[in-house]
């Protein structure tokens, strides 16, 4: 059976459609450049990418078996926001996702504590429905870039308190 598997797989590995046995060699700049397309109307801007609708900021981990016990591996950060709008949850990565690409290629600015972004990095962006809000989570591999943007998203999400005071102490006749 595995040999049918290989012979069925060898068109798409010698295409170069895809390869198991060779690392994705993307770089940024190239996730970019393919995700471009889809973003002719984004600016990197806009509600969902700012700290205002953020609730919470947790550690986004996996759990791995090992041996006869289990890894817990940091990943990155997960951040749990407000609903926003009308938007969908597809909406909102697709927001985050072209906030990166706008980013990577110097077409838009970094944010302070920028979560979605690391310099000479594609990070992973996902946004699933949590509720009445949504969930974003943002992912990378490896440990020391998983820690940076844990890091950058809770200081992010400090943000988003200070946002929620100051409107909390602004007079009513100032309310947006």
């Amino acid at each position: 059976m595995r040999f049918v598997l290989l012979v069925a797989l060898m068109p798409a590995i010698g295409c170069g459609i895809w390869n198991p046995f060779v690392p994705d060699t993307q770089t940024p700049a190239d996730r970019a450049h393919d995700l471009m397309p889809k973003c002719s109307s984004e600016t990197g801007e806009g509600e969902g990418v700012g700290p205002a609708a953020i609730e919470e900021v947790t550690a986004l981990t996996s759990v791995v078996p090992s041996g006869n016990d289990r890894a817990i591996h940091l990943r990155g950060a997960e951040l749990h926001m407000r609903p926003i709008g009308t938007t969908s949850p597809e909406g909102l990565q697709r927001r985050l996702e072209c906030h990166e690409a706008l980013v990577t290629l110097g077409r838009a600015a970094p944010m302070v504590d920028d979560p979605y972004v690391l310099d000479g990095q594609w990070l992973r962006v996902k946004v699933r429905s949590d509720g009445d809000g949504f969930v974003v989570s943002i992912q990378t591999d490896v440990l020391e870039q998983a820690k940076i943007v844990l890091a950058r998203a809770e200081r992010f999400g400090a943000g988003a308190a200070r946002i929620a005071a100051g409107m909390a102490s602004a007079p009513a006749s100032a309310a947006p």
